[in-house]
């Protein structure tokens, strides 16, 4: 059973255990509430909590009612053909963001994704981003196919720290913009909109942090924002819903206490873990040092380690680009990392040239995901409103995606 905390406003006490969840309001005649997460307190005004899990009693209504879910009702899709994919080194992951939670953009890129021969996605721990993905799955792989079509695909929720780049957004100081236009031209995921009057307004649910706006501006109107996003899990999302096989944590901050704190909460998912690391506040040795303590006490290869180079940089298709990315694997597997028992995917300035490089510098991958560069190339397609129905334009694109994907296979 889950392990729920509840703080109440009122008289109530609070006492929390995994056995049964109890709720000591005063004057209650019936203390106990399990299954049901019912409260049976004399004069409760509504007595039954189910989704919230929250007590509503006179003596007091919760101030705030914190789930910490039970990861094992999340049950892995099919993990074996996960696991497979990984050992083949060929996997391919398609980034769609932490932070993206633009719908439209999500289910087009999923249905374009799996049809050119992606597997495995990365995607907002949303339940309207996964409900989006899984439409887009829908319509490129039956669910109902030869040998039940879609066990072989994978989505991969993904989570961060509270100050981690990857949940982080941009925001518009009003007071400094001058709109001059800069930021927009630079916007890949067109979240910046004018909204009247020379004003211009950064759409959460479309912007990645990637933080370009940022670079351009010669006014520092732009500052990094961390919103409430999804640090953590709902408990009213249907997990068991989705094909998810895999959750990555994104941690490369520098509170140690958060990262451990977050996944220790991750190990009752009985699927994969993904830890996504960089070196952007940590250093080499740090990096190590963090990854041979979260895996420490977990089974040889139910990890992946996605050595993220430069977050969120793959906009262009040359070597420089992808340094980062191998550089960082190299890290991870060289002397003082070597024989890690982890699947190691390469990120953060991913492109077609990726797995080449890595070739001629000799750093041994299962993978490679990819999240600017992929979203990129297909981005003039999915935009486009009759993308679902114009089969041209589909397959044109599809080409493009499945060119990119086998580009990234040793």
């Amino acid at each position: 059973m889950s392990d729920i905390e509840i703080k109440y406003k009122g008289k109530g006490k609070r006492e929390k255990g995994k056995e049964e969840i109890k709720c000591h309001c005063e004057g209650a005649n019936d203390l106990t509430s399990t299954k049901e997460r019912s409260c049976h307190c004399e004069g409760a005004n509504d007595l039954t909590s189910t989704k919230e899990r929250s007590c509503h009693c006179e003596e007091g209504k919760p101030d705030e009612a914190i789930q910490k879910e039970n990861l094992s009702t999340v049950r892995p899709f099919d993990l074996l053909t996960l696991t497979s994919l990984l050992d083949s080194k060929s996997c391919f992951k398609l980034i769609c963001g932490a932070g993206n939670e633009n719908l439209d953009e999500v289910e087009k890129l999923v249905a374009l994704y799996s049809a050119a021969g992606c597997h495995f996605f990365d995607l907002s721990a949303n339940e309207e981003v996964l409900a989006a993905a899984q439409r887009g799955l829908d319509f490129s792989i039956p669910k109902n196919g030869q040998n039940g079509a879609q066990k072989d695909y994978h989505f991969c929720i993904s989570i961060g720290t509270k100050n981690d780049v990857h949940v982080q957004k941009a925001q518009i100081d009003a007071e400094k913009c001058i709109a001059c236009g800069k930021c927009v031209e630079v916007c890949l995921q067109k979240a910046i909109k004018e909204i009247g009057n020379r004003k211009w307004e950064i759409d959460k649910r479309n912007c990645i942090g990637c933080l370009k706006c940022k670079a351009v501006c010669n006014f520092d109107a732009i500052a990094i924002i961390f919103p409430t996003l999804h640090y953590t899990f709902s408990p009213s999302i249907p997990y068991s819903l989705f094909p998810i096989s895999c959750i990555e944590l994104h941690a490369s901050d520098t509170n140690e206490a958060e990262v451990d704190e977050i996944w220790s909460e991750l190990q009752n998912f009985e699927g994969m873990l993904s830890l996504c690391i960089g070196r952007e506040k940590l250093s080499n040795g740090k990096v190590l040092s963090r990854i041979k303590r979260l895996i420490k006490d977990r089974e040889p290869y139910t990890t992946i380690i996605q050595a993220d180079g430069s977050p969120m940089s793959g906009g262009e298709d040359d070597f420089k680009t992808t340094l980062q990315s191998v550089a960082m694997a190299e890290v991870i597997q060289g002397v003082n990392g070597a024989n890690l028992p982890v699947y190691i995917l390469l990120s953060g300035g991913t492109n077609s040239k990726t797995a080449e490089l890595a070739k001629l510098c000799g750093v041994n991958f299962h993978g490679i995901a990819a999240g600017s560069y992929a979203r990129k190339i297909v981005k003039k397609y999915i935009e486009r409103e009759d993308f679902f129905e114009n089969k041209i334009i589909f397959e044109e694109a599809s080409k493009i995606a499945k060119i990119f994907i086998q580009s990234t296979k040793l």
